[in-house]
């Protein structure tokens, strides 16, 4: 605002920015805790000040005597030299929530007939929910009013064990998809625990408190890259498994191959006795498994840091992890087809053997062209020549 003579645009530019625009003072102000009335200091001028810019002078006091509201402005008379005794617009006072959303004008109108409307469903279930709602009002503003309708219609049906064990999508709901439940479910876990005084959070979210099983995450591919083993799957040569499946999941077979990316997984070629884990990236941490300990284990992921990093946590897992075509010899052979990630990661890990921390600082020093080399980029018969190496080892 202006160092005297505040006008009422600059008041308004003032209050959007400190109580509209700033998401927890507007919280903070529709549940009570900035408490009003809000009282704006319009800054009156010495007189110095008004002999110096009289023009601005007239304009501050003609533009106060002129507003006619919202707010109330107090006066102060005051004599100033030069200029005699004035009666001086010295606050802008506004009372309630509604004057001060009048006073900064129709966008913030529009905005609060907006949430009203979403607000109002939900508020005919119990007067009890409006902190929540506060609470939420960033999410439940990005909602259209039918929405709001429509949580309220979730919020009647939800009620302790509905799910029965089953999946969050199977609830048995009425008039109601169970995918607006899961696109919604951080709001409906609030509005739910606030609705059952505490209940939902006690029961350890709202999965818990409905009984259902959360869905399954993190799916990998598994390819049987042997006959003999595919019988033992009736005949499959791939399935999609979850991690945590796998975790618990021995499968036959004398040899286990992680694969990075799934593009290279389906260019596998087929190898006695093995089975391979395709299209996990960052994902290693299921192999904790204590079944891989009897297994053969070889790791091959794109030649760069991050690939180096997903080699490392898997061998923390099972320290007996081989890495495949990780190395110096596959980077110098492949090096025109490298490609420079704007993100390396420049922490080496732990794990690393002393030829592959070696290979890493190439990686990040860039010192053969570039610092990735995809999978996908590998001559077809320098990974097949290498996966039987590594197959008909002992």
């Amino acid at each position: 605002m202006t160092r005297w003579g505040v006008l009422p645009g600059a008041v308004r530019q003032h209050l959007l920015g400190l109580e509209w625009e700033r998401p927890a003072n507007l919280r903070d102000r529709l549940a009570g805790c900035r408490e009003f009335p809000i009282k704006v200091n319009l800054k009156p001028p010495t007189g110095r000040e008004a002999i110096e810019a009289i023009s601005h002078f007239q304009a501050y006091t003609a533009a106060w005597r002129a507003w006619p509201g919202p707010g109330r402005v107090e006066y102060e008379s005051r004599k100033l030299p030069q200029v005699d005794r004035q009666d001086l617009p010295v606050k802008l006072v506004l009372n309630s929530f509604p004057e001060l959303v009048a006073f900064l004008g129709p966008d913030a109108e529009a905005r609060h007939r907006h949430w009203e409307s979403v607000f109002q469903p939900l508020r005919s279930l119990s007067p009890n929910l409006e902190p929540a709602l506060i609470r939420n009002l960033t999410s439940l503003e990005a909602l259209n009013p039918e929405e709001g309708a429509r949580l309220a219609v979730a919020l009647r049906q939800l009620t302790p064990g509905l799910g029965r064990g089953g999946y969050l999508r199977a609830l048995p709901l009425t008039g109601l998809d169970t995918k607006f439940i899961e696109q919604n479910l951080l709001l409906l876990t609030d509005l739910a625990d606030h609705q059952h005084q505490g209940a939902v959070r006690q029961s350890g979210g709202l999965l818990r408190w409905l009984d259902c099983q959360e869905s399954p995450r993190s799916w990998l591919i598994v390819r049987i890259l042997c006959e003999e083993l595919r019988a033992q799957f009736g005949g499959l040569a791939q399935m999609q498994l979850t991690s945590e499946t796998l975790s618990q999941t021995p499968l036959p077979g004398k040899r286990v191959l992680v694969v990075e990316n799934n593009a290279s997984g389906y260019a596998l070629p087929q190898i006695m006795d093995t089975v391979a884990i395709i299209g996990g990236g960052a994902n290693v941490g299921w192999t904790r498994a204590p079944w891989l300990v009897d297994r053969q284990l070889g790791y091959w992921g794109d030649l760069d840091t991050w690939g180096l990093h997903y080699l490392a946590n898997a061998r923390r897992n099972q320290a007996h992890v081989q890495a495949l075509m990780m190395d110096q010899s596959t980077l110098i052979k492949h090096a025109s087809r490298m490609v420079s990630l704007v993100d390396p990661n420049p922490s080496i890990p732990e794990g690393l053997t002393a030829a592959e921390i070696e290979t890493y600082r190439d990686l990040l020093e860039g010192r053969h062209g570039g610092n990735c080399l995809e999978q996908e980029r590998l001559d077809a018969d320098w990974i097949r020549a290498h996966l039987s190496e590594w197959s008909e080892a002992v």
